[in-house]
C-alpha cells in the first residue's frame, strides 16, 4: 500500500481544515506576539525554521516555529507540510508532563506555524555544550534522562496506536523553569499501526543518533528510539557529541 507524498500531503491538509480548527490561531496574533517576527526573539533554528519567544493574547508565553518560506530553504515542499500536518495530528492526540505541548497553528497565508508552552531553559544540548549555559549537576542529569524516558515509554506504551519518535536527540529534549524534561519535535513521527502496514519507510533522522539495523532493513520499530535514546544517554555522561568532526578517526 503506498500513497504517493503529494497525495498523502492534501489528504491530511484535508483532516487538518476539518478536525482541528479548535487549534488553530490567527496569523496577525501570532505576528503580534513575536513583535512581526522580530529577529531579537529568535530562540533557535533548524532545517525546519526559526523559533521566536512569544506571548499571545491572553498573556501566555509560547514558542513559536515558522516554517522558511520555500524560496528560502525548500522548506515550503511537501515533505515540510507533512512534517508540519504530523505533529499537529500526534501532538493533538497525546497528553504527557515529560512531552512537549502545542498550543495551536497557523497555515493561513501559506503559512507553517507552530505554537508550543514556552521551555524556559532551553534545550538539554545547551546544558551540555554551551558555555554560557550553567552546568547540570549528576542529579539534575540522571533525573532529565529518566523524565525523558517517560516520555518515550508513554509515546511507544501509552499513546493510541503507539508512536514512534524517530528523531530522538539532546536538541529535542527540552527543559523548562524547573528543568523538568519533555520531549519535543514529532515532525517524523508515525504510528504504529500504520508501520505494521508499511513495514519498509525512507530512512529518516539524524546522522550519529541513527540506529544501524534500521538503516541496512529500513524496517522501523520503537527500538529506533531506544537506540538514539541510548546516544543521549552517553552524551550526558561523556559530555560528547554524538558527532565531533574535530576528532580524526583513530580518536573516535
Amino acid at each position: 500500500m503506498t500513497i504517493c507524498l503529494g497525495l498523502k500531503a492534501v489528504i491530511i491538509s484535508s483532516a487538518l481544515n476539518l478536525d482541528y480548527l479548535e487549534l488553530k490561531i490567527s496569523f496577525n496574533e501570532i505576528q503580534s506576539a513575536t513583535n512581526n517576527f522580530d529577529t531579537k526573539l529568535v530562540i533557535g533554528k533548524g532545517g525546519f525554521g526559526n523559533v521566536y519567544r512569544g506571548t499571545l493574547l491572553n498573556g501566555t508565553k509560547v514558542a513559536v516555529k515558522r516554517a522558511y518560506k520555500r524560496d528560502e530553504h525548500g522548506s515550503g515542499s511537501g515533505q515540510g507540510l507533512l512534517e508540519f500536518e504530523t505533529e499537529i495530528i500526534v501532538l493533538s492526540k497525546i497528553l504527557h508532563r515529560h512531552l512537549v505541548s502545542l498550543i495551536g497553528y497557523c497555515n493561513e497565508r501559506s503559512e507553517m506555524i507552530l505554537v508550543y508552552e514556552f521551555m524556559e531553559k532551553g534545550t538539554l544540548r545547551d546544558h551540555l555544550y554551551d558555555s554560557d549555559v550553567p552546568r547540570l549537576s549528576w542529579n539534575q542529569r540522571l533525573e532529565i534522562c529518566t523524565e525523558a524516558a517517560r516520555g518515550l515509554h508513554y509515546l511507544h506504551t501509552g499513546a493510541a496506536r503507539g508512536i514512534i519518535h524517530q528523531d530522538v536527540k539532546s536538541t529535542n529534549i527540552l527543559l523548562d523553569e524547573n528543568h523538568v524534561a519533555k520531549v519535543a519535535d514529532f515532525g517524523l513521527s508515525r504510528f504504529g499501526a500504520l508501520d505494521e502496514l508499511h513495514v519498509r519507510t525512507n530512512v529518516k533522522g539524524t546522522f550519529g543518533y541513527l540506529d544501524p539495523e534500521y538503516m541496512m532493513s529500513e524496517q522501523l520499530t520503537e527500538k529506533y528510539d531506544v537506540y538514539s535514546f541510548g546516544v543521549v544517554l552517553l552524551e550526558v555522561l561523556c559530555v560528547k557529541p554524538a558527532i565531533d568532526p574535530t576528532l580524526r578517526r583513530e580518536q573516535c
